[in-house]
């Protein structure tokens, strides 16, 4: 019977991580398949971390009573470094220019404190993507990678990485066409949303912005539920795509859900009240788009991505409004000289998002040899619950004017704000 697990040499990663992943557990039958598994497991974690010189030694210690300890001896080793990264096949763009879409980069004394160096399985698999786009967008509409092979050194510090590609021809734009028979949709003016002209220089991204846009036309015009398709002709002779956009109206969709991530200050009904969507409503790309762009324009948020995902039928659909937090305090301190008062300092304290509310309050003290000034501002942006922002100003400012004209002034004050 296993009496104790015990990690030993793991200093990069915690004990927490390994004994999450691993199966052995105190007061378990011991068994040598379980023990080969966890390090199989151990080793894995450690790969995952560009550690593929990682080594586990399992040892067992007897103990009475038929127990035993088992205890895996971690070597963890330097991380695996991509040396080089070498790419065939390519004529249109030199080395340099594709090593430069790459999220992995070859080691170099610059890079030392970047992680993009380590290689990693996903990365590389992200940067065959990435290739492709690049060609893609360039006009090579037919670029393959042939294969992509990564050889680890002996000793499994190093990987040298070799890309093989397959460019093809130099493809432009021909025949540009919308087509619908939705009633309230002019194709000529559609046809101007798009950014394609027969004769360009292919680039995929721009049937992705196309789409986009004739989107959102459609759903400027009541039609909710549009489905756009680009249906692409490949003439292989001429070297041309011709691209026929068409527009349908396609099957009803509504929200069954919608999901807040991400906000661990941040309440959730400051991120909701800027929705234009709410749970039950039919699905609108539009109004989607403008719930994303006000979500943004609070300031509070470094990132915002808000996706979409098939609900629990056919008919409904989930919304996910993922976010990151980002800062929302300053505080700033300054200090001077003037001939006529003297010394001056100054310190103001601002928060955009007291307690997580949305709220703004800002506290500025101003001192000087013959005069002292504070301000307190504090403004509510959904007061009451209404689209209306309501705002208190408080005062106080004191001079001493007692050598120039021997009078002390004060003055205090509060003054009210609304806003729609």
């Amino acid at each position: 019977i296993i009496n104790r697990v015990i990690l030993e040499g793991n200093k990069r990663l915690k004990e927490d991580k390994i004994t999450k992943e691993i199966k052995l557990k105190p007061r378990q039958i011991f068994t040598r398949s379980a023990v080969r598994a966890d390090v199989a497991r151990i080793v894995e974690l450690y790969r995952r971390q560009g550690r593929f010189a990682a080594s586990v030694d399992p040892k067992m210690v007897n103990l009475d009573q038929n127990r035993v300890d088992v205890v895996f001896e971690i070597s963890e080793g330097p991380k695996s470094k991509v040396r080089q990264i070498n790419i065939l096949g390519n004529e249109k763009f030199d080395d340099g220019e594709l090593r430069a879409q790459m999220a992995t980069k070859e080691s170099r004394f610059f890079r030392l404190l970047s992680s993009n160096t380590s290689y990693d399985q996903d990365r590389l698999a992200y940067d065959q993507q990435k290739l492709r786009l690049f060609y893609l967008q360039n006009g090579y509409a037919d670029f393959r990678v042939l294969s992509s092979v990564a050889e680890m050194a002996p000793d499994g510090s190093e990987f040298f990485i070799t890309f093989t590609v397959e460019e093809g021809e130099l493809y432009t734009f021909g025949e540009i066409d919308v087509q619908t028979e939705l009633a309230r949709l002019d194709t000529d003016e559609l046809r101007k949303l798009v950014p394609i002209e027969a004769g360009d220089q292919y680039d995929a991204s721009k049937i992705d912005d196309a789409v986009d846009a004739l989107t959102f036309a459609a759903g400027t015009e009541g039609y909710a539920f549009s489905d756009v398709r680009p249906r692409v002709r490949r003439d292989r002779e001429e070297r041309k795509i011709n691209i026929t956009f068409r527009i349908d109206e396609g099957p009803r969709v509504y929200v069954e859900r919608i999901n807040v991530n991400g906000n661990v200050r941040t309440l959730d009904r400051v991120i909701r009240r800027e929705l234009r969507l709410a749970e039950g409503d039919a699905f609108n790309r539009v109004l989607l788009s403008r719930s994303r762009d006000r979500i943004r324009s609070l300031g509070l948020f470094a990132r915002v991505e808000v996706t979409e995902e098939p609900g629990s039928q056919e008919d409904l659909t989930v919304i996910n409004v993922d976010v990151e937090e980002t800062s929302t305090g300053e505080l700033s301190i300054g200090a001077g000289f003037s001939s006529d008062t003297g010394i001056i300092g100054d310190l103001a304290i601002i928060e955009r998002n007291l307690l997580g509310r949305g709220q703004f309050l800002r506290l500025r003290l101003s001192l000087s040899g013959d005069r002292q000034q504070i301000d307190l501002r504090f403004t509510e942006p959904y007061f009451m619950g209404r689209n209306m922002s309501a705002g208190i100003d408080l005062f106080g400012t004191e001079s001493d004017f007692q050598d120039e004209s021997g009078f002390d002034f004060q003055q205090t004050g509060v003054g009210f704000r609304f806003g729609f």
